[in-house]
This record gives C-alpha cells, structure tokens and sequence, in this order.
C-alpha cells in the first residue's frame, strides 16, 4: 500500500510473516534514486549565477547552512519505521545516493515490541526520490564479522602524487578529484584464517559537488533578476528553509522532465515502483 502526502512525502507501508521466536530482524532494500536532483541543483545555480561558488563556500562553512542542507538531506532521505502495536516506530535510514545507480542498504532492526506474526513496515521518502526495486526482511540471526584493518600502503594519484597522507584518517583533509582523475590504492594483503574465506570491505567516505554551467542571460530566472547578487545566498536559505515554497517550482518542473529520464531508464531495463 503506498500513498503521497500533501507535503510532498510518499509513504508505502509493507507487511511480512514473522517467526513467533525471533527478537530481531534485516530490513533490505534494494532501489535507484531518480534524477530529480539535477532539477534541484540546475534551478539552484541558474538562480545564483554568479553567486554560485559563494554557495558552495557556505555549504563547506556557514553552520546555518550546513544545518540546511543536513536538513535536506534528511528529507531527502529513506526512512523506515515499524508499527509496535501502539504507534510508529522509527528503526533506521537510509541516506539518497545521489545518482541513478542501483544499489542494496540493510537496516537491522528490533522485533521484540512486534505483537502476533506479522510485522508492518513503513518507509516514508520525499516524493520521487526514490525509486524501490525490492524490500525483504531477513529473520536470520547474525553474529558480528572478526575484522581486521588492511594497511594501505600507497595512494596514487593524478601524475603519481602521493594522497597517502590525507587519505589515512576520518579528518577534515580531503583528495580532491575531477574527470577524468583516479587514484590507485595499495593495501597489505591479509590472509584468510582456517577454514574462512577472506571478504574485503572498502569504507570511503567523501562528498560529490553536483555542477552545472552558469545560465545564460536569456534564461536566468526573472526571480534572480530582481534580487542583487549579493542577497541571493541569503534569499537561497530563506527558501530552503520553507518547504512548501521551494518544492512546488521544482515539481512543476520536474513533471515536465520526467517522461524524459523515464525513457532513459526503461532502455536501460530499469523498472521500479
């Protein structure tokens, strides 16, 4: 059962069989974002123009706006909850990952508030941002994996520079990247214990700055013409902040968009729902 909320979030709610002896569970969800940021960040930047690298300072700087976008984020954001038997529970995210590649997010979960042999999930998400291929729920007890750290040993980057350093720690250093740029990473191989089979886990962590060029005069938005350049930043947060403002333009123009990514993504031989 699935339903749109007036406030631009879809809710889709999913029952499954649970076993009478099991205290927890997996919630999988298989799915692709739509395109419907590029809408977002192609009116954000024809509204800042030349303000638009300004923005991109205060996302890395100004706490109002960092709080803004995190904010965003959220919203943007999978958000599962399950019924207790009194009230919604909420039980885990799942964050947008900002393209349209599929990919597979586990949520674990406590089954031990589920009253009778069935267990009703809810996932709320901001209108069409997501697109869901598939959701299960495992009921197979799990046990945490013995881990061990591979040491890198090298970080090669564009012309051979050394990104060891800035790539070592969870830190505020970052390896900046642009097309067609790579780095080759080398780490220390670890051997399987007996009777194991060795899996490697790769933790990246690091952000994707979505750009578009500037607008041309002709198609700069008659709101971005009366507001000085300088007050477009401020006017941005304003907007932000309110969503029922902010979301109607885009879905306006997202509608007009959509039959065209739609027919991208059924060449491709995606189909979601």
């Amino acid at each position: 059962m699935s339903q749109t909320s007036p406030d631009f979030e879809d809710i889709i709610e999913l029952s499954f069989s649970k076993p009478s002896s099991v205290q927890e569970g997996s919630l999988i969800v298989h799915a692709i974002n739509t395109n419907l940021s590029t809408v977002v960040f192609k009116n954000l930047f024809e509204f800042l123009g030349d303000e638009s690298l300004a923005f991109m300072h205060a996302v890395e700087y100004d706490p109002e706006m960092i709080a803004i976008m995190k904010q965003w984020i959220e919203e943007s954001s999978l958000k599962a909850f399950i019924w207790n038997g009194e009230s919604w529970e909420r039980i885990g995210i799942v964050h947008p990952e900002a393209n349209v590649a599929p990919f597979s997010k586990i949520i674990r979960f406590s089954a031990s508030n589920i009253k009778g042999d069935t267990a009703r999930i809810q996932l709320r998400c901001l209108t069409d941002v997501w697109k869901l291929d598939a959701v299960n729920v495992d009921w197979t007890p799990v046990q945490p994996l013995p881990s061990r750290k591979a040491r890198l040993l090298s970080a090669l980057g564009p012309s051979k520079k050394d990104l060891s350093s800035v790539l070592q720690e969870d830190d505020n250093h970052y390896a900046i990247l642009v097309p067609p740029d790579q780095i080759d990473l080398t780490f220390r191989s670890l051997s399987a214990s007996p009777g194991k089979k060795m899996v490697y886990a790769l933790n990246v962590q690091g952000y994707l700055y979505e750009w578009f060029p500037e607008a041309t005069s002709e198609a700069t938005p008659a709101l971005a013409r009366l507001i000085p350049a300088d007050a477009r930043i401020s006017s941005v947060k304003a907007l932000l902040q309110h969503k029922a403002l902010f979301l109607p333009a885009i879905y306006s123009e997202w509608k007009r968009s959509k039959s065209q990514w739609e027919g991208k993504d059924n060449m491709m031989g995606r189909v979601g729902f």
